[in-house]
């Protein structure tokens, strides 16, 4: 459920897709064959059962089940692309001499 409510499922869809339809077509048809995110998610099951206990998974999915916690996931992705942005910028400024294309 965790998985779920904190959106690593959209999230690895979201990527296996992108991944898909860079790829060349013969390539895109193997990886749809081999590649299953519910596989990708099983294996992840036990690194969430290796730092949080049981109550603190289910304290985590009330939280990103309710509106805020909703709200968190789908906006995240967009702050972390403007806030890196920002920082692209700052260092920019602040380290002209460092070509822009080394610091993406």
């Amino acid at each position: 459920k965790f998985v779920d409510v904190f959106g690593t499922r959209t999230s690895l869809t979201q990527n296996f897709d992108q991944l898909i339809k860079s790829a060349p077509p013969a390539q895109a048809n193997e990886i749809r064959k081999a590649v299953n995110v519910d596989e990708i998610i099983e294996g992840l099951v036990p690194i969430y059962d290796k730092y949080f206990t049981q109550e603190e998974l289910q304290s985590y999915v009330d939280f990103y089940s309710s509106p805020a916690g909703r709200k968190l996931v789908e906006t995240i992705p967009h702050v972390m692309t403007d806030s890196v942005g920002v920082s692209l910028k700052y260092f920019k400024a602040k380290l002209p001499s460092i070509p822009a294309e080394e610091m993406k």
